[in-house]
Parts: C-alpha cells; structure tokens; sequence
C-alpha cells in the first residue's frame, strides 16, 4: 500500500487520535508490529514536542493491524467515544443544539484532530457531515471511515437522544456487511457521494436537555484563547470568538478586533474580503442563541431581546421574524 499512500505525504493526524487509536487497538487485543509501530510513533513525538502524525504512515500502521480482521475499524470506533476528540469531544457535548454541535466541530475539527477535512454538504431535507473520500487509498480509506463515522454517528446519537441519523458510506458494501448492520440497523447506506453522516434538518435546532450554557461558554472561551489559529478561515476565527462571548449584549467590537491585532476597520475589510460582514456574523449568533433561548423557556422575550443587544423588544422580534420566517412567540409555541 506503499505507493498510493505516498499521495497524502503532506497531510496529518493529531497525536491525539493516535493515542486513542493505540489504546483502543490494545483494548481490542490487537498486537505485534503494527502497534509496536503506533507505540515507537507516539514515543518519538513526545521526545520532539510534535503534536502531528503523518497521515500516510497512520494509515499504513492501521490498515496493517486491521489486514486480517475484517470491520476492525468499526470495533475501534465503538470503543472510542466523545470524549476521544480532547477539548472538540466536549465543545460537542456542551452545545445546546445539534447545528451548533456540528458547527462547533467543524470549527475546532482541522486545530485539534487534524486528519480527513470534514465539511457540511446540503442534500435538500438532509445536511451531510461528511468528509472527502480518497479511493486511491484502498483498504486505508474505508478503514479510516469506519472508524471516523462509528465515532460521530455514535456520538450524535447519544447526544440527540434520536437514532433518525444515517451512517453512509462512499465505497461498496464489504464482505463484511452484516457487521454494519449489527451496528447501525437500517441507518446506513452504501455507494454515496460522501462519507459521513446524513442528519435531517428538523433535528438541527432542537434543543438539547441537561446542557449547562455556562461549561459550553468557559469552554468556547477557552479554545478561542487557546487554540492556534492558522487550522481555519479568518471568518471561523471570528465566529468562534463572537461565540465565546458570554453576553452578546455586552459585545465589544473594538475589543473584538484587538483579539486578532486589528482595528476595527481593518476587521471589517478582513471579512468582506471572505465575502461576509461583522453584522452578519454577530446575527447568526444572535439567532443561534435565541432559538435556545426561546426553546428552553427559562427566559421572557424581553429578556432575550436585552441579553442579545436590542434594547426595544420590537426590534428583536423584527429581526427574528426576517431571519426564521416567524415571529419569537410562534417559534416558542412550536418548539414547545
């Protein structure tokens, strides 16, 4: 598998992952050169301080372990969880609804995991969370999906207390098919356009019971400080920011722009050039927030309308009527 494998050369995987990998394939009872390889891989970056694996040499160590034992990648997946993302596992948890999970994720996805690069793909009723398929790869592609969508479909499952997700798959039904279907039901399909998970928009803006605002905002903040930021757009690096803040209301945009070593200005022009504006940006967190905000019922709409910025509830309730189609009193009753 030498030689295909080549063309990924220049891609990369998380130490993170592979610490997770390894530990799952000893669990599972894998051993021999293949984990010793894995071992002497993790052994070396740490000496270094790196932080990145070649994908090219993952794959070819895992594809090595899972040669003779078909639907390996799916058994790691399950032993795998959230919680094997590091900080993306629980941004995930903590977002109050499934399209803020998703965006969460495909945020933070290429600074802390690095590997495959996942995107949204809207499919008409249905948004897919898939990542590029690479059939040169062979054998290492469809082991790499395995693993990779077990996680997510997994994790999505759990988090939405719903099974109305699909697993597909853009390679032919293996010889071991009944594995897939032992572990997804009926919710998996075969020969698609994209690996990963096929989610019905309705699920989207759901809210999400027992999320804690606070843990998710500390944690946003957190990656917003922390985290390098050369993985994503300059337009993700501001909408993550606007994101950290714990009260939009109390927003400032002068000190926003300081965050990346900008006036103002000079932020407004950085956005336009990705073909999107400030405004913009802080819209789509205010409607994200209020949706959450009028699901949960904790909040009066006047006090919504105040924690978002508007300081007359009649402006709130037109700016959301313009984005929703609906006014924040009929999306209440229908989220209710």
């Amino acid at each position: 598998m030498s030689g295909p494998l080549q063309s990924i050369s220049g891609a990369y995987v998380s130490l993170i992952i592979v610490d997770a990998v390894t530990d799952a394939l000893r669990q599972h009872g894998v051993v021999g050169d293949a984990l010793e390889r894995l071992d002497r891989c993790r052994r070396a970056c740490r000496s270094s301080g790196r932080v990145l694996v070649s994908r090219r040499e993952f794959l070819s160590t895992l594809a090595s372990a899972c040669a003779h034992q078909p639907g390996l990648g799916l058994r790691l997946g399950e032993l795998l969880n959230e919680m094997s993302f590091h900080v993306a596992g629980p941004l995930i948890a903590t977002c109050p609804t499934p399209r803020q999970g998703i965006a969460t994720f495909l945020q933070v996805s290429r600074q802390v995991l690095g590997g495959a690069s996942w995107e949204l793909h809207d499919a008409g009723e249905q948004v897919v969370l898939g990542y590029r398929h690479e059939p040169e790869l062979g054998t290492a592609a469809r082991i790499e999906a395995e693993l990779a969508i077990t996680v997510m479909y997994r994790s999505f499952v759990h988090a939405m207390g719903d099974s109305s997700v699909c697993a597909q798959f853009a390679f032919p039904a293996p010889r071991h098919a009944a594995r897939y279907r032992a572990l997804f039901g009926k919710r998996h399909r075969f020969g698609m356009r994209f690996n990963g998970l096929a989610i019905a928009k309705p699920l989207l803006d759901r809210p999400r019971a027992g999320i804690y605002p606070e843990l998710s905002e500390a944690l946003h903040g957190f990656v917003a400080e922390r985290l390098p930021r050369g993985g994503e757009s300059f337009t993700e690096q501001v909408r993550l920011a606007i994101r950290s803040e714990r009260v939009l209301a109390e927003l400032d945009l002068e000190q926003l722009a300081a965050r990346f070593d900008l006036s103002l200005r000079s932020l407004r022009r950085r956005l336009e050039a990705e073909q999107t504006t400030l405004r913009e940006l802080v819209n789509e967190e205010r409607l994200q927030r209020a949706r959450v905000m009028l699901a949960r019922r904790a909040e009066t709409i006047p006090q919504i309308a105040t924690s978002l910025g508007y300081f007359q509830v009649s402006s709130f309730q037109r700016a959301f009527k313009r984005w929703s189609g609906c006014t924040p009193g009929e999306y209440r009753r229908a989220a209710r």
